[in-house]
């Protein structure tokens, strides 16, 4: 898993400039660093771009070190012209609706975690905010809610007054923290559980942007096309969602399963994953031999493996770990699974 997100390119930028604002001795900036993969020589380099397990792996030393109320603590990163391309675009389109849609359509160049998705209804559009990729919940928490502060903090430069007529939904908060937000953007800031989103009023989504440009979009759009082309196309993140959808999943998950829920054909869901050297058989095998491994390490019995992974009985996962760490007796003492045998086999856990 963390091979396919290492080869996922991500923006180096708010990895630096969340460093400079958190990392205030070089103790802390070491720590906040730690099993990213990333050295401070790197990033002050000038590097453009790092991987999306780098910052993933930041991200979570973040909510670890600072707290889950890093987001807003941060909040003049995101208020930075530090969305390339994308403010670019968001800017130079004809109306309201159309930075909408280019939000949805390439959000997730900047963040290659995102799935953003926009919800019409006849009184508002909701641009909802979600992770594409398994994560600790705090985690997601955060960069969901950086992403909906990016936002609209772009939304509010074109529609100036009007802004307060737009709503943030952040679920799961503090009292503490929505007054810290409620001062920050112009909008309310709503409480309703579910999704993490903001809402646009209808009779906003037709105005005219005050920085509309034809020429500038079409430029802008075309890095944006580019850039996310060289994120999805590979079939790295293809991967990635995969195994996010199986981590989440509450059954064994059929290839056609998959492709459903990808919003894809099954055979283009498998001429994508062949273009990209591999299986849904192969990603399915290697999600439940990480998965297995890493309970037998926890000391899980058989019978709990077997039921967390959607075998139809023990026998079947016994079956499965044969293939994958021989030999199968090792791995037992009465009903439980043994980690050590595991390690004198030589097979590591992932």
């Amino acid at each position: 898993m963390s091979s396919a997100i290492e080869a996922i390119p991500a923006p180096a930028i708010y990895v630096r400039l969340l460093l400079d604002t958190f990392g205030q001795s070089a103790e802390r900036r070491a720590a906040l660093l730690h099993g990213t993969r990333l050295t401070e020589r790197v990033l002050n380099g000038g590097t453009a771009e790092t991987s999306l397990f780098s910052m993933l792996a930041f991200a979570q030393n973040l909510s670890v070190l600072v707290g889950d109320t890093w987001p807003i603590d941060a909040v003049h990163v995101w208020r930075a012209q530090a969305q390339g391309a994308l403010e670019v675009a968001v800017r130079s389109a004809a109306t309201i609706d159309g930075s909408l849609s280019t939000l949805e359509a390439f959000g997730h160049v900047r963040g290659p975690y995102l799935k953003m998705s926009l919800k019409r209804s006849r009184s508002a559009a909701r641009l909802v905010f979600g992770c594409k990729v398994a994560m600790e919940p705090d985690t997601a928490k955060a960069l969901r809610e950086t992403a909906a502060l990016s936002s609209i903090f772009m939304l509010e430069a074109l529609l100036g007054t009007r802004s307060t007529h737009l709503s943030l939904n952040l679920p799961g908060r503090t009292k503490d923290y929505i007054a810290r937000v409620s001062t920050t953007i112009r909008g309310r800031v709503l409480q309703t559980p579910g999704e993490v989103f903001i809402a646009v009023p209808r009779a906003l989504l037709s105005l005219p942007s005050p920085y509309a440009d034809k020429g500038l979009e079409r430029a802008a759009q075309r890095e944006l096309q580019r850039a996310a082309r060289q994120a999805d196309g590979s079939g790295d993140m293809l991967v990635v969602q995969i195994d996010s959808l199986l981590a989440g999943a509450d059954r064994r998950l059929l290839e056609e399963d998959v492709a459903r829920m990808l919003g894809l054909s099954r055979r283009t869901l498998v001429r994508r994953l062949s273009r990209a050297g591999t299986s849904y058989r192969l990603i399915l095998d290697n999600h439940l031999k990480r998965h297995a491994l890493a309970m037998i390490g926890q000391g899980h019995r058989r019978s709990e493996v077997a039921a967390a992974l959607f075998y139809s009985d023990p026998t079947s996962l016994s079956r499965a770990l044969r293939r994958w760490v021989p030999p199968i007796r090792a791995l037992f003492t009465g009903p439980r699974l043994r980690a050590s045998a595991i390690e004198r086999s030589g097979s590591r856990l992932p």
